[in-house]
């Protein structure tokens, strides 16, 4: 974009992969598939629209393919981030709450909470991180069950600047 003095772009692209296969690789073999991108760049766009875009294609791409029901997660990091602060979790234990989060999709909370607990996280304060973590709806829906609490709406890492 640079070199070509350009301030946005927006590109998708299809093409075929290789990637060596580990399984054929005795044989020099390479695994063939297809793989889709696409990106925008560039400061011309409003707030959050490149990202409402990326969801939008998303959806198409996925009601098209007539797979039936799916869920997208949205993760927001600063959003995750003070509900880690609001659950009153030290800074230093981020890292290990963010791995105990996403083990969520394949653990029950009860697991879960178990080896919060053990890296010095009180019971309450899991409690709490989990009051937020079970939080599904909509995005507008959940924007504004999110918006009724206080703590949250306080914290400068939710804020939106």
């Amino acid at each position: 974009m640079a070199v070509h003095n350009m301030t946005s772009l927006k590109r998708f692209h299809i093409g075929k992969v290789y990637i060596k296969d580990n399984s054929q690789m005795s044989k020099g073999r390479f695994r063939e598939f297809y793989q889709s991108y696409f990106d925008t760049s560039g400061s011309n766009y409003g707030i959050m629209i490149p990202d409402a875009e990326v969801l939008k294609v998303v959806v198409e791409i996925l009601t098209q393919l007539s797979i039936g029901g799916f869920d997208i997660k949205i993760n927001h990091r600063k959003l995750l981030d003070a509900i880690i602060q609001v659950s009153g979790i030290p800074k230093d234990k981020f890292k290990s709450v963010f791995s105990f989060i996403d083990q969520l999709d394949k653990e029950e909370w009860k697991v879960v909470k178990e080896e919060i607990i053990q890296k010095e996280i009180s019971e309450e304060q899991a409690e709490k991180l989990w009051s937020f973590a079970q939080m599904k709806n909509k995005p507008s829906v959940l924007l504004e069950k999110l918006k009724l609490n206080k703590e949250l709406q306080e914290n400068e890492e939710a804020k939106i600047h």
